[in-house]
């Protein structure tokens, strides 16, 4: 037993280093303490942030990073444009390309004055400390500058960590085993201990001695362990980041092998003026058992929470697995991204509308409007289930009618707005007004209400149910599938939506180009190339959401699994501790005739009941969505304690 708790909290505190490291890796570059986030800065000057920022950086002779991220394939590449570099204190090489923690993030630097001026805004760091980030935080506000600062504290990356990694959940495991495997430990060595009681060594020093064993063998066993990983790491990726994966492992393992002392004191409790009663299993078992029932109930609620996150990203999963066929049609085409300021994309939005319309006459620009998350009881178009295209989008993505032959533009009224309803939805009245406020709303958003018609008919046509393509490339954590939307074209024929709401779709995007050229050339002809920051194919993001998505969905399987583990764990320690205190009475009923299913039935009610208590509170207390979750989790404990106790007890009934 001892065996497998050192070996198996060492495995834990290892994986947690390494995701920690991973974290904090692509959070920042090595040596960074600040990360300083620019809100928005006016880029209408050529350079002249830059020159600022150059300038605030040489008066507080400090280095400061500004960092542009690309999304390739599987990978991410990192360019970080450097100011002041001869001021780096923890900054490592700024000359060189360097490989991240994880091989794939790859990081380059550039002098500042490189940066272009549509990308100014974001997040820069620095290695120089708190104050002199703040110091040159203030002279940028002094400016004129919105900037923020977020040192790189243990708090702060922690609060990182837990959004981007299953941390809490493999740091509640790593307590739950340890605890119960401890308290496990400690009540199989009661015996020697009051052996030893007895010979005239005291309960207290037995208790030490135990600490401080436990302990050693973890020190002993965590560093070996990081050695090992610390030399795989330098085979995989030349030993980047390796000192921050050593300090967070060791940190772990201290502070683990802190808490096994801990424990195997607070559980150490032989009455010492009772030795028989001592050796013959009294309070020992009972303490056992409370911890490992109470153990066995956070493990369950970690288990069910384990288990419906990796429903979801199997789902997830599944989704973009079969959304990538798809895609194939549309990987070359392209989409704008922005990082100017509120300020100038508000000045800049006719002329960007502008762009949308021209593209749009000429065939190759596709609308497809959609919410994140959508309410899927409604169909209304601020947040329903809705998908808000333009008759290029039928050219390029088929729906059918309840006929099975395919919707397309000449079949729909070209001044009206026709929304093609999935068989299996009905519209409400309410969501019909909703409509036609919604247009209502537009035109008079519009910089020129005169050019929207004051009266758009509403059509409303029967289409097939089923998921629907939307082009979603804002949420890396989603597909860009919904199911059985209401589909709303837009009129074909006449101006309809405001310039707004069109710049809006593209900071999103939700607009798309299927001809690069064209997009090119029409965003140079109107002076807007400063506006644009880039123009990236959608390969280059669809693969690697793909590549995020089966990331995560490893991440969760592996907690699902160490949790899974850990409730295993619990529940053969409960079986355990039940089985020794009622093993006289069960073998009493047994020899006045009870069969075993019978005799063991008291043993099974207390882990059984609590079990029971602790699933309905967790699906009465938690979304409705987990249920199912829980219901499996349960099952798979409940089975587990019943058959742990049951063998357990037949084992003792052969003898």
């Amino acid at each position: 037993m001892l065996r497998t708790l050192i070996a198996g909290s060492v495995a834990l505190v290892i994986g947690l280093a390494f995701l920690v490291t991973a974290v904090i890796d692509d959070l920042a570059p090595a040596g960074s303490t600040d990360v300083i986030t620019v809100w928005n800065a006016d880029a209408s000057n050529d350079g002249a942030f830059q020159r600022l920022v150059h300038d605030a950086a040489t008066e507080h002779d400090m280095t400061v990073v500004k960092e542009l991220r690309t999304d390739s394939g599987t990978g991410v590449r990192r360019s970080e444009y450097v100011t002041n570099r001869g001021a780096a204190r923890g900054f490592g090489s700024l000359d060189h390309d360097v490989a991240g923690f994880d091989p794939t993030l790859v990081t380059s630097f550039r002098p500042l004055a490189d940066l272009p001026d549509n990308r100014i805004n974001g997040m820069y760091a620095t290695d120089a400390g708190s104050a002199s980030a703040r110091a040159f935080a203030s002279s940028l506000s002094d400016a004129g500058v919105a900037v923020t600062v977020n040192p790189l504290s243990p708090f702060f990356v922690s609060l990182w960590v837990v959004s981007e990694v299953p941390a809490i959940p493999l740091a509640g495991c790593l307590v739950i085993s340890v605890a119960i495997g401890v308290a496990g430990w400690q009540a199989s060595r009661r015996n020697a201990v009051a052996i030893a009681a007895a010979h005239g060594r005291g309960v207290l020093r037995s208790a030490n001695l135990d600490a401080a064993a436990i302990a050693a063998r973890a020190v002993a066993c965590g560093f070996v362990g990081i050695g090992v990983a610390a030399t795989v790491l330098t085979i995989v990726n030349g030993g980047a980041r390796l000192g921050t994966f050593v300090f967070a492992a060791g940190i772990g393992i201290v502070a683990s092998s802190v808490f096994m002392a801990f424990v195997t004191l607070a559980t150490a409790v032989i009455p010492a003026g009772s030795i028989v009663r001592s050796i013959a299993g009294g309070r020992p078992w009972r303490t056992l058992l409370t911890i490992a029932m109470v153990g066995n109930v956070v493990a369950l609620a970690l288990a069910s929470g384990a288990a419906a996150t990796a429903w979801s990203s199997v789902e997830l999963a599944r989704h973009d697995s079969s959304e990538r066929g798809t895609w194939r049609t549309s990987l070359d085409d392209v989409r704008m991204t922005f990082e100017s300021s509120l300020t100038e994309l508000d000045a800049a939005e006719v002329d960007l509308a502008g762009v949308y319309e021209r593209l749009d006459a000429a065939g190759s620009a596709i609308l497809a409007d959609h919410p994140i998350s959508p309410d899927l009881r409604s169909h209304d178009p601020d947040a329903g289930n809705v998908l808000i295209v333009n008759a290029q989008y039928l050219r390029e993505q088929p729906v059918r009618s309840p006929g099975g032959s395919r919707v397309t533009p000449d079949q729909l009224e070209p001044e009206a707005l026709t929304l093609l309803v999935p068989e299996g939805v009905r519209l409400t009245g309410a969501e019909r007004r909703a409509w036609r406020d919604f247009l209502v709303f537009q035109r008079e958003n519009s910089t020129d209400p005169g050019a929207v018609p004051t009266r758009i008919d509403i059509d409303e046509v029967h289409v097939d149910d089923g998921r629907v393509f939307d082009y979603a490339t804002d949420d890396i954590a989603a597909t860009s599938t919904l199911e059985s939307p209401v589909i709303a074209v837009l009129p074909a024929a006449t101006v309809s939506m405001s310039e707004n709401y069109l710049t809006a779709n593209m900071t999103t995007g939700e607009i798309v180009f299927t001809d690069e050229a064209a997009l090119r050339s029409d965003v140079a002809a109107h002076g807007l190339t400063r506006m644009v920051a880039t123009i990236e194919p959608l390969r280059d993001f669809v693969t690697y959401r793909s590549a995020v998505i089966d990331r995560g969905l490893r991440h969760a399987v592996a907690a699902l699994v160490v949790v899974l583990l850990v409730l295993l764990w619990s529940a053969a320690l409960t079986g355990r501790a039940v089985r020794m205190i009622r093993s006289r009475r069960t073998m009493i009923g047994l020899l006045h005739g009870r069969r075993l299913s019978v005799a063991s039935a008291p043993a099974l009610a207390l882990p059984a009941t609590v079990i029971t208590a602790s699933t309905v509170a967790l699906i009465v207390t938690g979304p409705q969505a987990s249920a199912p979750a829980v219901f499996a989790s349960a099952a798979i404990d409940i089975l587990f304690v019943s058959v742990t106790i049951v063998r357990r007890l037949h084992e003792e009934e052969l003898r």
